[in-house]
């Protein structure tokens, strides 16, 4: 059983380091465990300038309506005025820091400094990540699944006259929720991502053509391959499972070159991103006693529900603040001037300039609510 050392970084104690200290002591540190971080990757990056402001303005001049009716012999017909959307992204700082005494600092068996600032650095990274997570979650531009089987999935879009509420959900990632935001993105002309497969190892050729993202927790990957969504068909008759032909797991890719890392298969042109920094609502679905059975849930009264976002290019936008958007910064214990009198006290710390991601285009981002098998 692993033994957790904790630090009282104020204090300048740690609870176990006489007995660390005694034994034969491993100085290769065990590797932490690491989300992937998929929210930066896909949103158009559009920096803003130092000294510019606090927001940048995002801005869409909408198309005219189709003209069908001819002209009229010598008569000028009245001119169009053009409308426009403007989406406004605001700058907003984020930071946290590890206090660090001089007893820690000169004393610790492990090598402090390079330690907390890997710490430091990795979550200004997953931070920033939940940031975009929970802004792009908010969209409304959505569906919930409120049952558990392809065959039978009653989808509630977000158009629906008095959607059903997120308590309602009670199903999983399926072909028919698939189906349906790639129809709501084909319809409403949504670029795809450039990038593809080809069989070999290079761009623009091969079975996985352009394609949508589709943002997933990794909980969800198992269900890709249960009968139920759809993804795989189970035969009555000779009691074997087979894929649709038009789910492929990555395994199954004509080449490996080109795909994303996270990456659990492709179905019709939607690949699948998964991560584990995906944004849940914990318990917020159908309880466990009713439509939630069988699925994954917090408390075990109700069942989560997971945000899968499938998204075209273009669909959001990220702003950092040119050249000062992250950085960690420490502070050795010669730095605190007369509040530090006895040079005691060093902090390691991380600092973000960033607007959380906005949605430019709802049209081109569909949110699927559901759950996820137990």
């Amino acid at each position: 059983m692993a033994v957790l050392n904790t630090i009282d970084s104020l204090a300048g104690t740690e609870t176990s380091l006489p007995r660390v200290a005694r034994g034969v002591y491993n100085r290769e540190l065990l590797s932490r465990a690491r989300p992937m971080l998929n929210y930066q990757k896909f949103g158009q990056v559009k920096s803003l300038g130092l000294r510019q402001g606090q927001q940048m303005v995002f801005r869409r001049w909408n198309g005219l309506s189709q003209v069908t009716t001819p002209l009229t012999e010598g008569i000028t017909p009245p001119g169009v005025s053009p409308t426009k959307t403007d989406v406004i992204a605001t700058l907003q700082w984020y930071g946290s820091y590890i206090p660090i005494t001089d007893k820690i600092e000169l004393t610790h068996v492990d090598p402090i400094i390079t330690e907390f600032s890997a710490i430091c650095g990795e979550n200004m990274g997953e931070s920033i990540d939940t940031i975009h997570a929970n802004a792009l979650s908010g969209g409304t531009n959505f569906v919930r699944v409120q049952d558990d089987d392809d065959s039978t999935a009653d989808l509630a879009p977000h158009d629906e006259a008095g959607p059903p509420a997120r308590d309602t959900v009670g199903g999983t990632l399926c072909r028919t929720a698939l189906d349906y935001a790639i129809r709501i993105l084909d319809g409403a002309n949504a670029k795809t991502f450039v990038p593809m497969v080809g069989p070999g190892g290079g761009q623009q050729s091969g079975p996985i053509a352009k394609a949508y993202y589709c943002l997933i927790h990794t909980n969800q990957i198992h269900d890709l391959y249960n009968p139920k969504s759809g993804f795989m068909i189970f035969n009555t008759t000779t009691g074997t499972l087979s894929r649709d032909p038009a789910f492929t797991p990555v395994h199954q890719y004509a080449s490996q070159s080109g795909v994303i890392e996270g990456e659990a298969g492709a179905y019709r042109n939607v690949r699948f991103i998964a991560s584990t920094n995906n944004k849940v609502w914990a318990d917020a679905g159908a309880a466990l006693s009713g439509a939630g059975a069988g699925l994954k849930s917090t408390s075990g009264t109700s069942c989560d529900v997971y945000s899968v976002l499938v998204i075209a290019r273009d669909a959001y936008g990220i702003v950092p603040l040119a050249g000062n958007s992250a950085k960690i910064i420490v502070k050795d214990r010669s730095s605190g001037g007369t509040s530090d009198p006895l040079e005691q006290r060093a902090t390691i710390g991380w600092k973000a300039i960033t607007c959380p991601a906005v949605i430019l285009n709802e049209s081109w981002m569909v949110r699927i609510e559901c759950g996820t098998t137990a």
